[in-house]
């Protein structure tokens, strides 16, 4: 079959239609494969630079977090620390030397500390001289600048102020429940003063009571809160040793028993008997048949009062002498052999008391 011209130029266009297409299809599949893989290496870049982003935050948070550490390092600092319960041993063996060395975190320079200088606390001379001194004594050795840290500084702190209440165990252990509250060192000394000062009245009231009520025990008292006074004799030695533990109690509070009123405190303790001994005594000393309750010094009165003391002791130790003498005659004769001994003894003696009460009856 002969085609036409018309046909074979019918045909040549649709084949040249078909590679067109056939062209067309296959560049956009190409350019669509290259689209993927743009997208895929851009996508992959991102995400390595993310990545490297979060590595280098992940360490620069590691190097700050060394440093931070390496500041907050400090090096073992004698301390006595509020919690310890050898607070008493360490303390003693640092103060045994002269001076000790804190060593400073930050710079790791040794800071000598000279506890030779640290004002010790004394009740009898009161806290107002005990803070002026404690003051001074931070001035010159417990500076802020001396220290690297001042987690280090306030550590030294605390322990110097333990070891200046190591004489008074009340004012220690208030020192100690004001540091465990988290208080800061200078609120610490403003309670403690305030704590201190208050108890101080109360005990110096205290003392100004025994004064009033010598030689009675204050605590003992009555349902209506008066002070029991039995009717018993009180001897020299009693009298001298009550008299001694008061003044030592009035000195502990700052309030000192004036010797002006002593003579008084003691004649008043006095029964008729010893008091005629007592005067008995100053007389045949100072020479004078008449005298004068407000010329009789302490001075006048003390020394007899120590020699009757003595005698009472000295009468007293040998009664306990001679009795330890009669037990230690026998030594075989102990416990239950000695015990059989005296009720053998008791029970003659009975039966021979029994006759001759019989006897004397009948």
């Amino acid at each position: 079959m002969v085609r036409t011209r018309a046909q074979r130029r019918k045909e040549k266009e649709e084949a040249k239609k078909k590679a067109q297409e056939e062209a067309a299809a296959a560049q956009s599949s190409s350019s669509a494969v290259t689209l993927d893989s743009k997208l895929d290496s851009l996508l992959e870049k991102k995400l390595e630079e993310k990545i490297d982003e979060i590595v280098e935050k992940i360490l620069e948070k590691k190097k700050s977090g060394k440093n931070k550490r390496r500041q907050k390092v400090s090096v073992a600092v004698p301390s006595n620390d509020s919690d310890s319960s050898d607070d008493s041993d360490s303390s003693s063996e640092s103060e045994s030397s002269d001076s000790s060395s804190v060593v400073s975190s930050s710079s790791w320079k040794k800071v000598k500390v000279d506890w030779a200088l640290l004002p010790v606390f004394d009740p009898k001379e009161g806290f107002e001289d005990w803070e002026r001194q404690w003051g001074d004594f931070m001035k010159e050795e417990l500076r802020r600048s001396r220290f690297g840290s001042s987690g280090q500084w306030k550590r030294v702190v605390r322990m110097g102020m333990y070891k200046a209440a190591k004489n008074d165990s009340r004012f220690k252990s208030h020192l100690k429940r004001f540091f465990r509250a988290g208080l800061k060192h200078k609120e610490v000394l403003r309670r403690v003063k305030e704590e201190y000062l208050s108890n101080l009245l109360v005990r110096q009231l205290a003392v100004e009571e025994k004064v009033k009520e010598f030689p009675y025990d204050t605590n003992r008292r009555s349902a209506a809160g008066e002070v029991l006074k039995p009717k018993i004799k009180f001897g020299f030695k009693t009298l001298r040793r009550r008299l001694s533990n008061l003044e030592v109690e009035a000195m502990g509070v700052q309030r000192p028993i004036e010797d002006t009123a002593k003579p008084t405190m003691i004649f008043h303790a006095l029964d008729s008997d010893q008091k005629n001994i007592l005067i008995t005594a100053i007389r045949a000393q100072k020479g004078e048949m008449l005298l004068d309750l407000n010329s009789l010094s302490w001075d006048d009165i003390r020394p007899h009062l120590d020699w009757f003391a003595a005698i009472e002791e000295k009468e007293k130790g040998g009664e306990g002498g001679r009795e330890k003498a009669g037990r230690s005659s026998n030594p075989k004769g102990r416990h239950r052999g000695n015990d059989r001994g005296r009720q053998r003894e008791n029970g003659n003696t009975r039966g021979s008391s029994g006759q001759g009460s019989s006897g004397s009856s009948g």
